[in-house]
């Protein structure tokens, strides 16, 4: 589940949600279609067949490829 806000530029929609591996490794987790009042949106994907493991970056892109957002998913709980 990502969930984001803050995001006011509409023409940047639809947005992609990636996970990134420390290899470089790209996961589609998502898109963001709509934007709510305040920016916000939420993504949910399950992975049925892939491990997460070592996915430890989660970017944002919007429609021309550039970065948005990015965090980082502690893996050591």
């Amino acid at each position: 589940m990502v969930i984001v806000n803050g995001l006011d530029d509409p023409s940047a929609l639809p947005m992609r949600v990636q996970l990134v591996n420390d290899r470089g490794r790209v996961l589609r987790a998502g898109r963001i279609d709509t934007l709510d009042a305040n920016g916000g949106a939420e993504v949910y994907h399950q992975f049925r067949t892939q491990g997460l493991g070592g996915f430890t970056t989660v970017n944002v892109v919007d429609s021309s490829g550039r970065l948005v957002l990015t965090g980082t998913v502690d893996q050591s709980a």
